[in-house]
């Protein structure tokens, strides 16, 4: 498995913001809100939540691979149960992290782990 263009570029897409966030002048209130202190914040769990997305999505495509769904004449049945079961488990580790997060006060955003998750586990399936 192949996962490491996936996770490269997610990683770049996500981390070249601090690049072009700092502000032009320090006494403005943009220097406050910059973007730089929301992903400082934020970048963290949202890589976390694409490694686990690109776990399951690879996870997904070697079941897919090993019991040969492929070539099953119920591919559409036993692909369907495939993503039902890896939509469930990502997001019930999503929730745990989540909760986890809670527990030591580390700030996240739900729905940008959820995405993140999710964008990473159909980039790693389409590349594995």
């Amino acid at each position: 498995m192949n996962i490491k263009k996936p996770f490269i570029l997610i990683t770049l897409l996500l981390s070249t913001n601090g690049i072009c966030a700092k502000p032009l002048y320090s006494n403005t209130i943009a220097h406050k809100s910059n973007w730089h202190t929301l992903f400082k914040k934020y970048l963290p769990p949202m890589i976390i939540s694409s490694i686990i997305g690109a776990g399951t999505g690879g996870f997904a495509k070697f079941i897919e691979k090993e019991l040969k769904i492929n070539q099953s004449p119920e591919f559409i049945i036993w692909l369907a149960a495939v993503w039902c079961a890896e939509y469930t488990v990502r997001n019930s580790i999503i929730a745990s992290l989540q909760k986890d997060f809670d527990d030591c006060h580390i700030p996240y955003r739900p729905n940008s782990m959820y995405l993140s998750s999710w964008i990473a586990s159909w980039i790693t399936y389409v590349n594995v």
